[in-house]
């Protein structure tokens, strides 16, 4: 008898730990945009610049900075 009652108990918690997987990040959708980017007052051709609707950002890519720059637009 209590073998069958902790068996049932063992696979509820089984079947809620299977369940409870972790939360994904919503994916964020980025567009390509045209602008003017001046690094060291020389406009950068090669660099692109890349905005999100939800959240709200900016993202700038050059190959003369060491990392992209990502602001959050308020």
């Amino acid at each position: 008898m209590r073998v069958k009652v902790l068996s049932v108990i063992l696979a509820l918690v089984a079947a809620n730990l299977a369940s409870a997987s972790p939360a994904k990040p919503s994916s964020i959708t980025w567009s390509d945009s045209t602008r003017d980017v001046y690094i060291d007052n020389e406009l950068d051709r090669g660099a692109q610049v890349l905005t999100a609707d939800s959240p709200s950002r900016l993202a700038l890519i050059s190959s003369r900075l060491d990392s992209a720059v990502v602001l959050e637009v308020a």
